[in-house]
């Protein structure tokens, strides 16, 4: 016979893997968004979080050097600057001599890339907008 409380212990039990199975499919759909508007290599590790801090800069109105943008998070600069190579490669990424300091390299998102972030953003939010938000969705007492 199982008491009243074991049996809330199981419902709420199932209740958190349910919610967590759900969060993990939605974070699932948004890499496959990501590979519907970039190359697979991009989307993976550093090329995908330099694209972030890119759109995330563009949009503050603000320019960042190759050097502070190539050392992200803890990633080697030679690691980094391969990074930006290849986004440089994909045409998302371009890089310009400062008109201030002839000795700086900046660096920003194409029009290219900035479409392509826009439209996979725009593509994430409408994806949300269909299933539990994160928060519903963690809000768990694990």
């Amino acid at each position: 016979m199982v008491e009243n409380g074991a049996t809330e212990n199981i419902s709420t039990d199932n209740q958190n893997i349910l919610r967590i199975k759900r969060l993990i499919e939605l974070l699932q759909s948004e890499i496959e968004l990501r590979r519907k508007y970039f190359n697979d290599n991009i989307v993976n590790g550093y090329g995908w979080d330099v694209l972030l801090e890119l759109l995330i800069i563009s949009n503050e109105k603000r320019h960042a050097s190759i050097t502070a943008v190539s050392t992200l998070g803890g990633m080697k600069e030679a690691t980094g600057l391969r990074w930006i190579d290849a986004l440089i490669n994909e045409g998302l990424v371009t890089v310009a001599t400062d008109i201030d300091d002839a000795h700086k390299t900046l660096v920003a998102l194409t029009d290219q890339g900035k479409k392509g972030m826009q439209s996979y953003l725009k593509a994430v939010d409408e994806l949300r907008q269909l299933k539990p938000t994160d928060r519903e969705l963690a809000d768990t007492s694990m």
